[in-house]
């Protein structure tokens, strides 16, 4: 699990970053320092929680997994491969200023960003990305209402990637879906998966 999703994300840097070869050009432009992934995390209760909970390990593994192994990210524009950077900043419960958190973040130069703890703060990230043209990877946040209650709601946010967080109403049944477009024609075939431990 821990392997596809991060081929999965390495995939979406990749793409965030326009990996487009350079053309003929002899000498590649200078590359930047760093991918930055930016995150806009309620830090009120201290740093402990944001790394020990709600999506913090997940983002410090996947950060930490890609530049001790591989470098960073191999940017083919630049012919060279850059570190990626984990920029936390914090946002307020009480004013709910999510969305000119992740804004600043942009402003800062974040090429890719990692969503909040909720469907509704992925509701207030959406808009900000799409406006922004950055991949918005979403962790915890469900953004079932977006799935369910609104059918085309995604197709105005191109930039929003959600996860299938919960395997009771999208997880499996899209997994069903996909099953039924690989078997059709063909004899059954089986799939397992597991969360952790649990098989």
């Amino acid at each position: 699990m821990k392997k596809i999703l991060f081929i999965t994300l390495a995939e979406f840097f990749a793409l965030s970053m326009g990996l487009v070869g350079c053309g003929g050009e002899t000498v590649p432009p200078e590359g930047p320092d760093s991918i930055m992934i930016g995150t806009a995390r309620d830090l009120d209760e201290g740093q402990f929680i944001f790394d020990c909970y709600h999506g913090g390990p997940s983002m410090r593994w996947f950060v930490n997994k890609v530049n001790d192994e591989e470098g960073g990210i191999y940017l083919s524009k630049y012919d060279e491969t850059v570190p990626l950077e984990l920029v936390v900043r914090d946002f307020s419960l009480a004013s709910w200023d999510m969305a000119t958190v992740l804004q600043g973040l942009c402003d800062d130069g974040a090429n890719v960003l990692f969503g909040g703890p909720s469907t509704d703060s992925i509701y207030t990230l959406a808009p900000v990305a799409n406006q922004n043209a950055v991949i918005l990877l979403t962790f915890e946040g469900g953004a079932s209402k977006m799935v369910w209650e609104h059918e085309n709601f995604l197709d105005q946010w191109p930039y929003v990637w959600i996860n299938l967080s919960f395997a009771n109403w999208y997880e499996i049944p899209v997994l069903k879906g996909m099953l039924d477009e690989v078997v059709t024609g063909r004899d059954p075939i089986a799939y397992v998966t597991y969360i952790g431990g649990l098989g």
